[in-house]
């Protein structure tokens, strides 16, 4: 039994009409941060690009000006990823102090939920709506929506190329639905365990979106000593991107890698720790927003977000042409 094409094509506006504000809502703002990190260097370059001193390089406990190094107020970490990268220190209050990693200057600060990542964070996950459950909702419904749309969508395509035998050229909003479907069904697939999965203070920081982890123990700089040299003798493998103390060792300390995986000790010798796996909601994350891919897939997945306005813009042109 297959759907009569009048029927299709209701169902197919319907969806779009009555799912519009929140698609296009979710499309942009996620469509904006594949390179948020990047936007946001370039807007505060004081804070996120220090001068390189060659020669100077310091310890993980020594990258804070002399007058912080005991301070016990902070709860996470953040190594410089180039020489041309600050060390960022994030505070019991949610603040970030941005540090030359060899000079020890002090850069600036900022809350965790400042910048433009974070604010376009906050507008994409639903964090200024103060409500979370609400945005699941929403995004749960918007997604499901959007991937009924695909496949309608596809259905009506594959109809007109078998009614046409390729005679004819395809409507632009045919073209970019049809290479866009295949990137935007992979996106959908993560939403569910994103939006129902760990709590946002339990996920990784990604980039410059730092999380505000209100549960967090804090430590020293102090206790970072002797870390820097094991992760780079014993874990090559890992670039360090967050370092804090893990909820299943508040007396120890953890090094999150960029892969996602965590070197965690039950204590400040890092020699004594272990391997964390991969969790699912990081392996999610990942797919959700085309890293498992690279560069390739972060361009590729800004680009499928883009798609969402060009389908609504490109009916909206073809519907006046024909008019």
């Amino acid at each position: 039994m297959s759907l009569h094409p009048l029927t299709l094509r209701f169902w197919h506006r319907a969806l779009a009409l009555a799912l519009a504000v929140p698609l296009l809502w979710l499309a942009v703002t996620g469509a904006l941060l594949g390179f948020a990190g990047e936007t946001d260097r370039m807007v505060t370059p004081e804070l996120l690009s220090t001068p390189h001193l060659p020669g100077q390089e310091r310890d993980w406990s020594d990258q804070l000006p002399a007058e912080l190094i005991h301070s016990d107020q902070w709860i996470g970490f953040a190594p410089a990823a180039t020489p041309f990268d600050p060390s960022i220190w994030q505070d019991v209050a949610g603040t970030l102090w941005y540090v030359n990693p060899e000079s020890t200057e002090l850069r600036g600060q900022r809350g965790a939920t400042a910048g433009v990542q974070a604010w376009l964070l906050r507008l994409h996950t639903g964090d200024f709506l103060g409500v979370q459950w609400v945005y699941r909702v929403i995004a749960l419904i918007a997604s499901a929506g959007l991937g009924l749309l695909i496949v309608t969508g596809l259905l009506a395509l594959l109809r007109a190329l078998r009614q046409s035998g390729r005679q004819t050229p395809l409507p632009l909003h045919n073209l970019i639905g049809g290479l866009s479907a295949a990137p935007l069904l992979i996106l959908l697939s993560a939403v569910a365990v994103l939006a129902w999965g760990a709590p946002r203070d339990e996920m990784q920081p990604r980039g410059a979106a730092w999380i505000v982890m209100q549960k967090a123990q804090p430590f020293t700089a102090v206790d970072l000593r002797s870390w820097r040299a094991f992760t780079q003798s014993h874990l090559p493998d890992c670039r360090p991107v967050w370092i804090n103390r893990p909820a299943q060792a508040p007396s120890g300390l953890q090094v999150q890698c960029a892969d996602g995986r965590a070197w965690v000790s039950p204590a400040l010798n890092p020699a004594i720790g272990a391997w964390v796996p991969i969790s699912l909601e990081r392996r999610t994350l990942d797919w959700h927003t085309g890293v498992f891919l690279g560069q390739a897939g972060r361009v590729l997945w800004v680009l499928a977000a883009l798609a969402v306005p060009l389908l609504w813009w490109s009916r909206r042109r073809r519907n006046v042409e024909i008019k």
